[in-house]
């Protein structure tokens, strides 16, 4: 009878060690990492992996009217395809703009279907679809 009792203590300590073992150790989510960019330094037009080498924007004479409150922002952003004669490239672009506070504003606009003839400069504008834009940024990508 004892070796019974004996028998039965270790097989329940063995239990009881075995369970603690494989008790799931609780943990929180996964968080993010710091993005070290600042909203200063992000481009403000994008453009595709692919499309980078071929596509150029003439930064300098990027347009922007509006986006003082009474009128909603205007930008007109000149691009040009820099690969050789008798070559076009279907791109489709998208204007984002931010509030004040580098907030999206929750009307945007969609992609946009363009032909980029080879060599030549194509302006791609967007407009915003309330006044209070004050910021925007540009991507483009291949056409889908």
């Amino acid at each position: 009878m004892n070796v019974r009792l004996y028998s039965a203590a270790i097989l329940g300590s063995v239990c009881v060690l075995v369970g603690a073992g494989c008790q799931p150790n609780p943990r929180g989510p996964i968080g993010a990492g710091a993005d070290m960019t600042s909203r200063q330094t992000d481009p403000a037009v994008t453009i595709d992996q692919d499309l980078a080498p071929y596509v150029v924007v003439r930064y300098n004479d990027i347009k922007v009217s509006g986006g003082d409150g009474t009128r909603p922002m205007q930008v007109a952003v000149p691009v040009r395809l820099t690969s050789d004669q008798g070559t076009e490239s279907r791109i489709q672009y998208k204007f984002e703009f931010f509030d004040a506070n580098d907030v999206p504003l929750r009307v945007q606009m969609g992609w946009k279907y363009q032909v980029l003839p080879s060599r030549n400069e194509v302006v791609l504008q967007g407009t915003a679809m309330d006044t209070i834009a004050r910021k925007w940024r540009m991507s483009i990508r291949l056409a889908r």
